[in-house]
C-alpha cells in the first residue's frame, strides 16, 4: 500500500471517529491507569505473543475510542473484554489461515499470489475507488464497515455500540458493501 493511500484511510478512520476535548481526556487517563494492567493481564492469560500484548491493548483502546460511551458502563471490564476476544479472534484467524494452507497444499494449489506491477497497480486503483465510494457515504454507514472490516468487530457488537439492532448494522454493512462492489464494476 502507498504512502498516499494508508493516509487517506487514517483520515477515513479518524473523520468517522471525532473526538471532543472532554473524551480526549477521559481516554488519557484510562490509559494511564489501566495500559499497564492490561498489558500483564494479557501476557498472563496468553503469553507473550504473538499477538504481542501491547499490540492487543492498543487495539482495545481503540475500540474503546470507537465506542458510544453512553453504553459502556465499565470502562475497565470493556478493556479486559475486549483484549480477551481480540486475542481469541486472532488464535481463530490463524487456525483459518493454517487450515487454509494445509488445504490448498493438498489439493495441489501451490501458486502464489503474483506481484507483478500491473497486479500492483491494479490493487493500487481497486483501493483508489473503494476509498472513494467510502468518502462518499454517510459517516454512520462508513463507520460500521469500518468497525466490522478493518477493526473485526461482529454486528452484535457493533450494534451495541450504536444502540441498533444486529440486523439492522448487517443490512447497513450489505448496503455499503454493495455501493462499493457497483463502484469497482463503473
Amino acid at each position: 500500500m502507498t504512502d498516499a493511500l494508508a493516509q487517506r484511510l487514517v483520515h477515513l478512520l479518524e473523520a468517522s471517529a471525532p473526538v471532543d476535548r472532554e473524551r480526549r481526556q477521559q481516554l488519557s487517563d484510562l490509559y494511564l491507569v489501566h495500559w499497564q494492567g492490561l498489558c500483564g493481564y494479557v501476557r498472563a492469560q496468553f503469553g507473550p505473543g504473538p499477538p504481542e500484548p501491547e499490540d492487543i491493548a492498543q487495539s482495545a483502546f481503540m475500540r474503546f475510542a470507537a465506542a458510544d460511551p453512553a453504553h459502556i458502563h465499565n470502562p475497565r471490564a470493556f478493556l479486559y473484554a475486549t483484549a480477551r476476544n481480540l486475542v481469541i479472534d486472532h488464535h481463530r484467524r490463524e487456525q483459518r489461515v493454517v487450515a487454509h494452507g494445509q488445504a490448498a497444499q493438498s489439493a495441489g494449489e501451490d501458486r502464489v499470489y503474483e506481484l507483478s506491477p500491473e497486479n500492483v497497480l491494479l490493487q493500487a486503483e481497486r483501493f483508489r475507488i473503494l476509498a472513494q465510494a467510502l468518502e462518499r457515504m454517510p459517516l454512520k454507514r462508513r463507520r460500521l464497515v469500518l468497525l466490522n472490516r478493518f477493526e473485526g468487530l461482529s454486528y452484535a457488537e457493533i450494534g451495541e455500540q450504536f444502540g441498533m439492532s444486529a440486523e439492522n448494522v448487517r443490512k447497513h454493512i450489505e448496503r455499503t458493501l454493495a455501493e462499493c462492489l457497483r463502484a469497482l464494476r463503473e
